[in-house]
C-alpha cells in the first residue's frame, strides 16, 4: 500500500487497515494473533483520535465504505474478552 503524505489519511488508512485485520484475525482461532490484531486496532484508534482533523478522516472512510458497522462492536467485545481472560485467576 503506498503511504500518503497527508498525516490525517495515512491515519485513516492504518485505522482502516487495522480494523479489517482484526475482523479477518478474529475470525480464526490464533488467540496470540488476535491479540496482537486487537492491540493494532486501539493504537491506530488512538491515533485517529490525537489527529485534529480527524472528522475529515472518519469521513474519508465513511466515503471508502471498507469498514462494516459492527467492527468496532466486534472488536471491542473480543478485547473485553480477552481482559477478563487475563485477569481470571488461574487453577
Amino acid at each position: 500500500m503506498k503511504k500518503s503524505r497527508d498525516p490525517m489519511i495515512a491515519a485513516a488508512l492504518e485505522y482502516e487497515s487495522a480494523t479489517l485485520d482484526a475482523l479477518r484475525t478474529l475470525d480464526g482461532t490464533d488467540s496470540e494473533a488476535q491479540i496482537v490484531a486487537c492491540l493494532r486496532f486501539s493504537d491506530a484508534l488512538a491515533a485517529m483520535e490525537a489527529i485534529p482533523e480527524r472528522d475529515r478522516g472518519l469521513a474519508f472512510l465513511m466515503q471508502r465504505g471498507r469498514i462494516p458497522d459492527f467492527a468496532w462492536k466486534r472488536i471491542h467485545a473480543a478485547m473485553e474478552i480477552f481482559a477478563a481472560d487475563l485477569s481470571s485467576p488461574v487453577h
